[in-house]
């Protein structure tokens, strides 16, 4: 993924964020037909993140948003043989504008029913 892209991402969360935030956390699930995408906010002397539904309250808003975040980012990933197209990937976006992104390419969420609660205690944290 490309500085651009993850400056895309960036310009689309960006009205919705607390004005003292720290980090973004955002996560995307892809399995065949269906999508899921969700982010997360860490603000500044705050312990824990704040899912996207906590912070905006406008949820019809936030639908817009998530679409906007699902065409980019299936646009992305797009980009890559099907054969070599991940399942999930996490995108952090941290206030320094540092961004990582990190791939799960196996089929653990519909398989493992604590994937959320793993993957949570490894990325919110």
């Amino acid at each position: 993924m490309t500085d651009s892209f993850f400056q895309k991402v960036y310009d689309i969360i960006q009205p919705t964020l607390p004005e003292e935030w720290e980090k973004i956390v955002l996560y995307a699930a892809f399995m065949q037909e269906s999508c899921e995408i969700k982010y997360f906010v860490k603000e500044f002397a705050k312990t824990k993140f704040r899912d996207c539904f906590e912070i905006v309250d406008n949820h019809i808003f936030l639908f817009g948003i998530l679409s906007d975040l699902q065409n980019i980012i299936s646009a992305e990933r797009s980009t890559i043989e099907k054969e070599d197209q991940w399942k999930f990937a996490t995108i952090t976006i941290d206030s320094e504008g540092n961004f990582e992104t990190f791939y799960d390419y196996s089929e653990n969420f519909w398989t493992d029913l604590n994937y959320g609660n793993i993957w949570s205690r490894k990325y919110l944290r």
